[in-house]
This record gives structure tokens, sequence and C-alpha cells, in this order.
């Protein structure tokens, strides 16, 4: 209420609107408030959801064991399946691009590409 007094003293308006003006101060310095009240814990929410999803150590394990069989289903690519694959996913490249550095058509290069997530996808199912 403080600052909705410290609002309406700081200008003046016409005396027929006086009550309509001032009743919109205060609700919109409330739904100000709401606002960054909903921030502030949304933030605080996500700063504590961080804390406790941090990895045990059996599920880093896993994701190593993961990352280690991901590396050696990518060596088994064939060398322009891997290089699509690179491109599209370390280098952000679209299939247009993958498709004129390879010399292939945007079509091939999208077909390159998944064939590369597929056999990684199975190779880390078996």
């Amino acid at each position: 209420m403080q600052d909705s007094w410290l609002r309406w003293q700081g200008r003046s308006y016409p005396d027929q609107d006086a009550q309509l003006i001032f009743r919109r101060i205060v609700a919109n310095l409330a739904r100000d408030w709401r606002r960054k009240d909903r921030r502030e814990r949304i933030g605080l929410l996500t700063l504590s959801q961080i804390e406790r999803t941090a990895p045990d150590t059996e599920h880093v394990v896993i994701a190593r064991a993961d990352l280690a069989a991901a590396v050696i289903a990518l060596g088994e690519l064939p060398e322009r399946t891997l290089a699509a694959f690179r491109m599209h996913r370390l280098q952000n490249m679209t299939y247009q691009e993958i498709g004129e550095r390879l010399n292939i058509s945007t079509q091939r290069a999208f077909q390159l590409v998944q064939r590369a997530l597929i056999h990684v996808a199975v190779r880390l199912q078996t």
C-alpha cells in the first residue's frame, strides 16, 4: 500500500478518475509482486531440483559405459556416414549443407545421419 500511495502522490490525477486510477495502481503493483514471487520460487525450486538430481556413482558408471559403446558403434560406421553424422550433430550443419559438402542430395544426407543414429541406438540396446 505504501508503494501505491507514493506512486499516487507523485502525480496529479483528475478527481473523477482518482478512485479508478488508484485501484489500477494497486492492481498493477500486486500483479508485479506476484510475478516476482513466482519467478523467485521457480528459481529456488529449480536450484533445489538440480541439487537433488546430482548423479550417483552407479549412474556415472552406466553413462560412461554407454559412452564407450557409442564411440565403438560410431567407429563401425562407413566413413561417409560418420562424416555426415559429425557434421550434423557436432557442427550443427543442415542436411543441405552436408549434401553440398559431401556432393550428395539433401535426402541422402538425411538418410546417412539417420542410419548412424539407428546404428548407435541398436548398439546401446544390446
